[in-house]
């Protein structure tokens, strides 16, 4: 798919614009008129610059946001395995005095060591994985909604690049069209009227491109503030090339299978299975091991020791839990597909009349370029200046439509395709 750019400029190619040179016809006797080209800046305007591309991998790697949830990533997988050894081993050791003294001393001394069947079994550390996983999928939801943003505010910039170049061009033929009037009013060849309208028409060039510059100024510091507060610059002014799948649920398909949204949800649903299996060990005695001695004066008692911990109150509960956790995950991941599957609906639908749209706006401004037409009338005095100002806004208004209708889709098609990154 061409980009509106690319198309206005195939369109504004084919006219000469108003010639800067003094026209001889001396039926309007119009003179230093800037000539239109069109868009004609805007295709080397990115030159050897960033493109949104090289924009995106910088602000992967400097978004202090990003590099905050790594580190909160690489902390909860440390949480994730701590507990997942052997309980310590628990020695102990008593000294008794005798009464009477001829009873002598007792010295005991013992060492165990317990053992819990949910670690023997591995079921703790299976968990650990589990939510190892779901960190890591935790951090994907998070890195994609910053790029995400980082790709719409590219978005608009280019846009931002595309006006300004547009209105620029405007601006200076606005200005050689007031100072044409200026120099017609001094002569007595043009009313008042006239050069008011001319400069009516430089001014509202000039205030149009001063919002747009404004509005670009934020845009960067937003792109500034995403790439960790270092600057970085992005001159591009054409947008690549973006179709949409032609078959959404043969699309759907995949994109679900990519999405990071949809695996945390079916992550979530596995860390509470596991967990179930876990509190499941748990209910199960617990054994210790160890040795045990008795030491007193002429007899001396030693030997093994065994001990078993039986959960009898307690765990019942937590199993009910667990089991419930699961359920509501399960639900809540059943909920989540089908919410998922409208929205992309609903988005992909938007993006198509927005495709449609911006598809119109290219074809219109291709057939419908009456500037030359209107140069020749003014020339040979067929139309006023007021006429022409008027036609050629008509013009530019619809340059401007078009270049935001292909901003719009552009975004959402961003938007569309987010759960892909």
């Amino acid at each position: 798919m061409k980009t509106i750019i690319i198309t206005i400029l195939a369109a504004m190619a084919a006219t000469t614009g108003i010639s800067g040179k003094t026209e001889k016809t001396g039926k309007t006797g119009i003179s230093g008129i800037s000539g239109i080209s069109g868009l004609s800046g805007l295709s080397g305007i990115s030159g050897k610059q960033p493109t949104i591309s090289d924009v995106l991998k910088a602000i992967e790697q400097n978004n202090t946001t990003l590099q905050a949830l790594q580190q909160q990533a690489e902390a909860q997988r440390l949480e994730n395995h701590t507990g997942l050894t052997l309980a310590a081993p628990e020695v102990g050791f008593s000294y008794l005095w005798g009464s009477p003294g001829a009873i002598g001393n007792r010295k005991d001394f013992s060492a165990s060591q317990s053992f819990d069947m949910a670690t023997i079994s591995g079921s703790k550390r299976n968990a650990a994985k589990q939510k190892d996983a779901l960190t890591e999928w935790q951090y994907r939801q998070g890195w994609r909604d910053i790029m995400l943003q980082a790709r719409l505010c590219c978005i608009d910039i280019v846009y931002y690049n595309a006006m300004l170049a547009m209105l620029n061009e405007r601006t200076l033929q606005a200005k050689g069209i007031a100072e044409a009037q200026k120099q017609r009013l001094d002569s007595g060849d043009a009313g008042l009227m006239e050069y008011n309208s001319a400069m009516l028409s430089l001014a509202n060039a000039e205030a149009e491109a001063a919002q747009y510059r404004a509005e670009k100024d934020a845009a960067e510091t937003m792109l500034q503030r995403l790439n960790g507060g270092r600057e970085i610059a992005l001159a591009q002014a054409e947008y690549d090339a973006k179709t949409l799948p032609a078959d959404f649920d043969k699309w759907y398909a995949e994109a679900e299978a990519k999405s990071s949204e949809m695996a945390l949800m079916k992550q979530q649903t596995a860390v509470e299975k596991s967990l179930l299996k876990v509190e499941r060990m748990e209910a199960l005695p617990s054994l210790s091991v160890g040795f045990m001695g008795e030491y007193t004066l002429g007899q001396r008692y030693q030997g093994v020791a065994l001990g078993m911990t039986v959960p009898l109150w307690g765990n019942k509960t937590r199993i009910r839990q667990a089991k419930a956790a699961i359920r509501a995950a399960e639900a809540q991941h059943t909920d989540a597909k089908q919410q998922y599957y409208g929205q992309l609906k609903a988005m992909y639908k938007r993006a198509e009349g927005l495709q449609q749209a911006a598809r119109a706006y290219r074809s219109s401004l291709a057939k419908a370029d009456n500037r030359p037409l209107l140069k020749t009338a003014l020339d040979e005095g067929h139309i006023s200046i007021i006429d022409y100002l008027s036609a050629m806004a008509i013009y530019y208004d619809s340059a401007e439509k078009a270049l935001q209708a292909e901003r719009e889709y552009q975004k959402a098609y961003a938007e569309l395709l987010a759960g892909e990154l």
